[in-house]
């Protein structure tokens, strides 16, 4: 079973029963029984290597850091520090950043990528820096993303499925409930493997 912690700005999920007076905005606060592929999709790294996502992305479980703007990067690098300490610690974790742009000209596309390229000199950023060009509209639909004022941070399972999200900043709460999902996936995973 998956969960997702709630949004007030979901509108493909709903709330069980069993959340009762909970409040919606709290990240352990989740929807069950949702199902949402994260879409198909054709990306290039800062190393300049072509990655489709979901099926390149290495990982049993994957977090990626969605973002719209440029003045993103501060929120996105709010969560890294725990990204990479959930990456080191928990086997089979990943992370990416996704910078989502509108689909524009081969030239416009190279002049970007190469200025986010000089402006980040490490290998692994580089490697996990997968910038997106495509309909942003169909995008955001896909994954019901409601608009472009903030980041939204997806993990997805081995099979692209998006097991839990939310947006904006890290904050102690959210980072505790990402690394609470996380454990518990790769528990029942281990359990699963040796009821089998």
């Amino acid at each position: 079973m998956y969960y997702f912690p709630a949004s007030q700005k979901s509108r493909r999920f709903r709330l069980t029963e069993e959340s009762g007076d909970r409040d919606i905005n709290d990240p352990d606060d989740y929807l069950r029984d949702a199902e949402m592929k994260f879409p198909p999709a054709q990306g290039v790294n800062l190393l300049r290597q072509k990655i489709a996502l979901p099926d390149d992305l290495k990982g049993k479980l994957i977090i990626l850091f969605i973002a719209f703007q440029q003045w993103h990067q501060s929120l996105v690098d709010s969560w890294v520090p725990l990204a990479r300490e959930l990456e080191e610690s928990l086997p089979g974790v990943q992370f990416y950043e996704l910078p989502v742009i509108q689909k524009m000209n081969f030239l416009a596309q190279t002049f970007i990528n190469e200025g986010m390229r000089a402006g980040i000199p490490n290998h692994a950023t580089r490697q996990k820096t997968i910038t997106l060009y495509l309909d942003k509209g169909t995008f955001r639909r896909a994954l019901d993303i409601p608009g472009e004022d903030t980041i939204y941070v997806l993990v997805l399972d081995s099979n692209g499925n998006v097991i839990w999200r939310t947006e904006g900043a890290y904050s102690p709460a959210k980072g505790d409930a990402l690394h609470r999902l996380l454990v518990e996936h790769l528990l029942q995973t281990i359990g699963e493997g040796l009821s089998a």
